[in-house]
């Protein structure tokens, strides 16, 4: 496990209803982490963006979708079945989740580099932030101490600090390329 410092909770309550949460992608655990820190009036309305081709096999797609309340999303890589997720039918997914209310949590790097350093954010980000004109909050997860064995640390605790950045607030306008990189710099 993981000792969790958490920064900056009170920026959830600078936004009312939906918003996207985005985040950097270091650890194979930082989901559960990014959960745990997110106050519980956010989680109960909180869906993940996870890549597409977790999906490709239906158990570990079930599973995902059970614990933590995953759905495809497109990154433009291809899983093993070879299939090629479509990223129109991802955004309109996900535009759907988001007008029923709920927020989604996104890795804009569009892969786990596994203690870093970030990679430049997927232009989908800006073009998510655009296209739905919502909040977005940035959030951050610096590794100080490795667990071990870091995908699963059950021999030796780490630890971490998870910080959530003031609110990102619409209107965005239409300038996706911006977007991306006001997106990007907050969370670094």
């Amino acid at each position: 496990s993981y000792k969790i410092d958490i920064l900056g909770l009170d920026n959830f309550h600078k936004t009312q209803g939906p918003a996207l949460i985005i985040g950097n992608h270091v650890l194979h655990m930082d989901n559960a982490i990014y959960l745990k820190a997110i106050p519980n009036a956010i989680k109960k309305r909180l869906a993940i963006a996870a890549g597409a081709h977790m999906f490709n096999n239906y158990l570990r797609g079930l599973f995902i979708t059970l614990i933590a309340n995953a759905f495809p999303f497109a990154t433009g890589k291809i899983g093993k079945s070879n299939k090629k997720w479509n990223l129109q039918s991802s955004f309109g997914n996900m535009g759907n989740i988001l007008n029923k209310g709920w927020s989604v949590l996104i890795y804009p790097e569009g892969e786990l580099t596994v203690g870093g350093p970030m990679k430049p954010f997927l232009n989908g980000t800006g073009l998510m932030a655009t296209a739905i004109n919502l909040p977005v909050i940035p959030m951050r997860l610096d590794i100080i101490k490795y667990g071990s064995p870091s995908i699963f640390p059950i021999w030796k605790r780490g630890h971490v600090v998870v910080s959530f950045g003031q609110p990102l607030m619409p209107p965005w306008g239409s300038d996706v390329d911006h977007a991306t990189s006001v997106i990007e710099n907050s969370v670094a």
